[in-house]
């Protein structure tokens, strides 16, 4: 089995970000009482048209993204992730 270095789930949020700007785009972490009531973990926003384009990311979500966009290369993984 290969080994993978693990990138912070910080980290790679920080990444898609900086990549989704260009587009007008972000992904928002919840906080708060949306977060106590487990609403949605992470939010896929558009901010040029304020509209969601996805509520309910998951972490193999944002990690095959991460991949789409090249911004998490193949020999690094989400930390965490067994």
């Amino acid at each position: 089995m290969e080994q993978k270095f693990p990138v912070a789930w910080r980290a790679l949020i920080q990444r898609l970000n900086g990549k989704l700007t260009k587009d007008y785009e972000t992904l928002w972490k919840s906080q708060g009482y949306a977060k106590d009531l487990n609403l949605a973990n992470t939010t896929f926003l558009n901010t040029y048209r304020s509209e969601i384009v996805n509520s309910r990311l998951l972490r193999s979500d944002l990690e095959e993204l991460a991949r789409k966009l090249g911004v998490l290369d193949e020999w690094e993984e989400l930390e965490g992730k067994q």
